[in-house]
């Protein structure tokens, strides 16, 4: 399917690091290379006429089979961060829903 992927996603982990000064942190970090994928706009509304999912999203991603994404995963696209909400298919390609998330910000 991954022949009209024109898009990347990078996912997120919250895990230990140290900081520049040596101080052992905790926060978001990238944790693989660029995901190729599709990801289309999508809605509360649309959700629930497609999925009959009420689940308030605001990006809807189409990426091969990875078992690192899972719901609850937060994901990087275009500078914005997103929390997988729901996968309502999951074989050899999976469907994310996907809502934005403000309080995300990547440590370098």
């Amino acid at each position: 399917m991954s022949w009209f992927y024109d898009k990347e996603i990078s996912l997120c982990s919250y895990s230990s690091y140290e900081d520049d000064h040596g101080i052992k942190r905790n926060g978001w970090t990238l944790t693989e290379d660029a995901i190729l994928c599709d990801v289309q706009p999508y809605s509360l509304e649309k959700c629930e006429k497609e999925y009959g999912y009420s689940i308030e999203c605001t990006k809807r991603a189409f990426v091969d089979y990875n078992p690192n994404i899972i719901e609850s995963s937060v994901i990087e696209y275009q500078d914005k961060f997103y929390e997988v909400k729901k996968i309502p298919w999951c074989e050899d390609y999976m469907e994310l829903l996907l809502l934005e998330r403000k309080d995300v910000v990547i440590n370098a």
